[in-house]
């Protein structure tokens, strides 16, 4: 890091990051997450925490990352810190395997359906306008519909086994909302999310 300046990170990704994590990793500090869906780069929200995104700090100096750089403000503290190494996981989109993006609750039952292009393996998804914490569900702890075994990267709890409230169907192009519950449907709430597909293209590429 280098608090005294902007600086542009490279990444090889050869595609535009759509969620970035970041940590330093010498000192105590927050995961600092960018992602397509907050409201827009000079939001930030943190992978450690229930908060809502914020502005504070602007980590990511209202800037979009591109296919070749992301860039971080100086003296944004998790993300810059002068002296200090910091590790930043960066994750694109590829068309079949991943999607990243967000979501508006309607309160209800049967939840908005949310288009992935496949059917998901794993979701993790956040609520941004307001407190809660972020949701782990996947295929291999609930392997029928609807998935209900839950695990909160903020916490150290163990996993809501068989949870009554928080409810998803994972289908052949999407996911679907099956509660009301906050973390996952409150009407007009909105959401972020990063999925990864269940049985990606493994066709094998031609020269």
């Amino acid at each position: 890091g280098n608090s005294s300046s902007n600086q542009t990170i490279g990444h090889s990704l050869g595609l535009v990051p759509k969620m970035i994590i970041v940590k330093k990793l010498g000192q105590t500090s927050d995961w600092a997450v960018y992602h397509t869906g907050l409201t827009s780069a000079a939001y930030r929200i943190k992978l450690n925490s229930t908060d809502a995104e914020l502005t504070s700090n602007n980590p990511w100096n209202s800037t979009d990352p591109t296919s070749s750089v992301f860039t971080v403000k100086s003296d944004a503290g998790n993300v810059n810190t002068n002296g200090q190494e910091h590790i930043a996981y960066c994750f694109a989109e590829v068309e079949g395997f991943s999607k990243f993006g967000s979501y508006t609750g309607n309160g209800s039952a049967d939840g908005p359906i949310v288009e992935t292009g496949f059917e998901p393996a794993f979701i993790m998804f956040k609520r941004t306008d307001s407190t809660g914490d972020w949701r782990i569900l996947d295929n291999k702890r609930s392997q029928t519909n609807p998935r209900n075994e839950v695990l909160k990267p903020n916490s150290s709890e163990a996993e809501e086994s068989d949870s009554p409230s928080l409810k998803v169907d994972f289908l052949s192009n999407d996911f679907q909302l099956k509660s009301t519950h906050s973390a996952g449907n409150t009407n007009n709430a909105t959401y972020i999310y990063m999925a990864f597909a269940a049985d990606p293209d493994t066709e094998a590429p031609t020269v």
